[in-house]
């Protein structure tokens, strides 16, 4: 049974559900056309807004839908409390994708669980975001932990006591991804929209709060010719979400203001399905925040080492992409280590030489016989062994 077919409402009907993906609000909308049980052990993906994802495992939890607690849950939320996210991870041994999520807001405790469980892959997505705490008094040491899961924004304003060594409150007074602290020397950044650039450019210092010794940002998107303008500005950094565009209009994103005492925080979204390392490589190195490569399917490069660099970049979205390398000579080594960066497959067709240990080789060529790799069988091989 798929959900669109559903119509009728008060029947006594158990039901079974065969769609893979469904909304979280669809889910509800059966639930109250029936009384009876719905089979849901076919769902592996739950799309929707958190409270309605909520509502469907509460209603699982009472007997009404079965089947539910491994499904990938991807959330459309743009602000959420930690405290909600922590509750979602409880309901799923799937991912949560959590990227959508611009800011997260409540006490700190509840903000480091699920940073925490985003560094231990229960939850992807998170990284970049505005943080609002509700906390009134914290350890030092605790805020330097948030500080380093989020490249956003974290608001103290709510701090009245800060507590801990010395040198950890210097160190998150002094902190540029931290505000609103008791004693906190750090300039408060000055908030703009995105309507207001041409003005802001135009004379900065008519906008009340502006500091060269602050930074900017930028709420709604703005495109890649804004943010080139803007650098003209004197500021610590820009922050802005750059609206999708392809890798040519990002990479043309001016940046190298003299100002700037840190990266700009650009959320960047490729919307190239294919590219080579190096330009995605140079797109990385515009922004101090996770670009978003979803779209990319395809990844050529000339040398495995712009490879290596691209997939320890902080980037989210790869993953299963084919992987294209030109090397003529390429250690084994160094293409195991490529070939673990994606469930897509690796392409070799370049290669006339391998070198390496007899271990690493046979490992290559044991993933180019289950088609992981392709291209090997006639180049020469030079043993290190």
């Amino acid at each position: 049974m798929t959900l669109n077919n559903i119509t009728e409402v008060g029947n006594n009907l158990d039901m079974t559900v065969s769609d893979a993906i469904v909304s979280a609000a669809e889910l509800h909308a059966l639930n109250t056309s029936t009384y009876g049980v719905i089979n849901a052990s076919s769902v592996n993906i739950i799309t929707g807004k958190s409270w309605e994802i909520n509502n469907v495992y509460i209603h699982g939890a009472g007997g009404n839908i079965t089947g539910l607690g491994n499904e990938v849950l991807i959330l459309s939320d743009n602000t959420i409390g930690a405290a909600e996210l922590k509750t979602l991870d409880t309901f799923t041994t799937g991912i949560i994708n959590a990227s959508n999520i611009t800011t997260l807001n409540t006490n700190a405790a509840d903000l480091i669980a699920v940073f925490s469980a985003n560094v231990a892959g229960n939850i992807a997505g998170l990284g970049n975001e505005a943080v609002t705490l509700s906390d009134t008094s914290i350890d030092a040491a605790v805020l330097k932990t948030l500080d380093a899961f989020t490249t956003g924004i974290i608001n103290a304003l709510s701090i009245t006591t800060l507590t801990g060594s010395n040198s950890d409150k210097a160190d998150v007074r002094a902190s540029s991804g931290i505000t609103g602290l008791p004693g906190s020397s750090t300039s408060n950044p000055i908030t703009i929209s995105a309507a207001q650039i041409a003005s802001f450019i135009a004379d900065p210092s008519s906008f009340v709060g502006y500091s060269t010794e602050s930074h900017i940002i930028v709420e709604g998107a703005i495109t890649p010719a804004q943010a080139s303008e803007l650098n003209s500005v004197d500021a610590t950094y820009l922050q802005a979400t750059i609206a999708a565009a392809s890798i040519s209009s990002l990479a043309g994103i001016a940046v190298g203001n003299s100002s700037r005492t840190s990266l700009n925080k650009f959320s960047f979204e490729v919307t190239d399905t294919s590219a080579t390392a190096a330009e995605l490589n140079t797109i990385i190195g515009k922004t101090s925040i996770l670009v978003n490569l979803f779209n990319v399917g395809v990844i050529e490069a000339s040398d495995y080492a712009a490879i290596t660099t691209l997939y320890t970049a902080s980037t989210t979205g790869l993953g299963n992409e084919t992987i294209t390398v030109s090397d003529t000579t390429i250690n084994a080594q160094a293409l195991n280590n490529i070939n673990s960066y994606t469930t897509g497959v690796v392409v070799v067709d370049s290669a006339n030489s391998l070198n390496g240990n007899a271990a690493d080789l046979i490992a290559v060529y044991s993933a180019n016989v289950a088609g992981n790799i392709t291209g090997l069988g006639n180049e020469a091989v030079t043993l290190s062994d």
